[in-house]
């Protein structure tokens, strides 16, 4: 845990200094593709030599006589389709979709937007400066 902890702190400390000589050095737009590039490699090389270790378990779902069972696990696809299948019927209620909006927006303005999207504003990159 402590190195990981190590690596998020020495991000946070170090990610808008070198963003700024990338910026100095190659430009605004081309330092997002370099991240949003060096993010791809990460995750492929991740997928390259990290192995999966736990075992597939399963969900018993639905309620009543005749529950069905699904396999947690299995590939990124299928696991995107069912998290996307299970929040379907809360995004119908209109007061549950409401919280999870809300709550998205606290969760992606405590991850980190203030670092990234104030300063664009700040530095007036395209006339939103305040």
């Amino acid at each position: 845990m402590a190195p990981i902890m190590a690596a998020f702190a020495a991000g946070t400390a170090l990610g808008p200094a070198i963003g700024g000589l990338l910026v100095e050095s190659i430009g605004v737009r081309e330092t997002f593709y370099v991240v949003g590039a060096s993010y791809f490699a990460l995750g492929c090389i991740n997928s390259a030599v990290l192995s999966e270790t736990q075992r597939p378990e399963y969900l018993f779902l639905g309620t009543g006589r005749q529950p069905h069972m699904v396999q947690v696990g299995g590939t990124l696809l299928q696991s995107f389709s069912e998290a996307v299948g299970q929040w379907a019927p809360l995004w119908s209620d209109s007061r549950v979709r409401n919280i999870l909006v809300l709550n998205g927006l606290y969760w992606t303005g405590l991850a980190g937007s203030q670092m990234t999207v104030l300063p664009l504003l700040l530095t007036d990159p395209s006339g939103l400066a305040l």
